[in-house]
């Protein structure tokens, strides 16, 4: 009686709705509200995001274009007497909505569902816990395809344990491993420390620190071009370049290709790496 009404389950279906009107409980009523619906599914979820009961965005691309999206809300201004009803005569103003923004993304649905089948079948075959992949145009930095394996349902995200709406394209942290070895290479390259046609005799093993680096498979000395470090994906190599530079000039390199800052995607929650 201190509320007036109290919610007892919010966004049923219609089908639910109809059935519990026909049932003419008292004190029971039903009102009809907005819902968002994705028509499809589970294709870039973790990109679009979704809203909450108050149609409020609450992940990924409706999150972050919340306000842009939402618009204004249409409104009537009335003068009302004690009683809270309407004072005939007096000025009444309505005030019309203001529809929200469109906001259209460069990710291609055929691409992002190709993607997403591909990380299921990758995931399953090597009985992965994550397969992630990201599709870009490196000459203008527009992402075409982004996603993660095990996704979610936009239209049905509370079954889904909430780990999965985050986005692993963007807030996924990791070791680049072997193909790092490239900025280390265009690094000694650019700087002037190594050429592109040197030479180099390496060994099949080099300290670094208290660390030992080995090769894969070799366990002999063997003699490798830049371009040859490359090819054949040399941890000695590799090495062996970056050691040309110096700590402090490799360093600077590593910050100029951006590693420890955010690329500024326009999604929530990227982390800098």
């Amino acid at each position: 009686k201190d509320l007036g009404f109290a919610y007892i389950k919010r966004q049923i279906s219609s089908e639910t709705a109809d059935l519990i009107s026909q049932l003419n409980l008292p004190g029971i009523y039903i009102q009809n509200e907005n819902k968002r619906y994705y028509p499809q599914g589970d294709l870039a979820s973790s990109i679009i995001g979704f809203t909450g009961l108050d149609n409020n965005g609450l992940n990924g691309i409706e999150l972050q274009y919340e306000q842009f999206l939402r618009g204004i809300d249409g409104k009537y201004v009335i003068q009302q007497d004690v009683y809270g009803k309407i004072i005939p005569g007096s000025s009444n103003n309505y005030i019309a909505p203001v529809d929200g923004g469109d906001v259209l993304l460069t990710i291609d649905s055929q691409i992002q569902y190709i993607l997403q089948e591909k990380l299921k079948e990758v995931a399953i075959a090597y009985k992965a816990d994550n397969a992630i992949a990201v599709v870009m145009n490196p000459k203008t930095g527009e992402i075409y395809a982004m996603g993660s394996y095990p996704g979610f349902d936009l239209n049905t995200y509370q079954d889904f344990d909430a780990a999965l709406y985050k986005n692993l394209g963007t807030s996924f942290t990791y070791e680049p491993g072997s193909t790092f070895k490239i900025v280390n290479i265009s690094s000694s390259i650019d700087s002037g420390s190594i050429k592109p046609d040197q030479v180099f005799n390496l060994p099949p093993s080099i300290m670094v620190a208290d660390k030992v680096i080995k090769e894969i498979s070799r366990t002999y000395n063997i003699e490798y071009t830049t371009g040859e470090i490359i090819k054949y994906s040399s941890n000695i190599g590799a090495v062996t370049s970056a050691l040309a530079m110096g700590k402090q000039l490799f360093y600077e390199y590593i910050k100029k290709y951006g590693f420890g800052e955010k690329t500024g995607v326009d999604l929530p929650g990227e982390e800098p790496g």
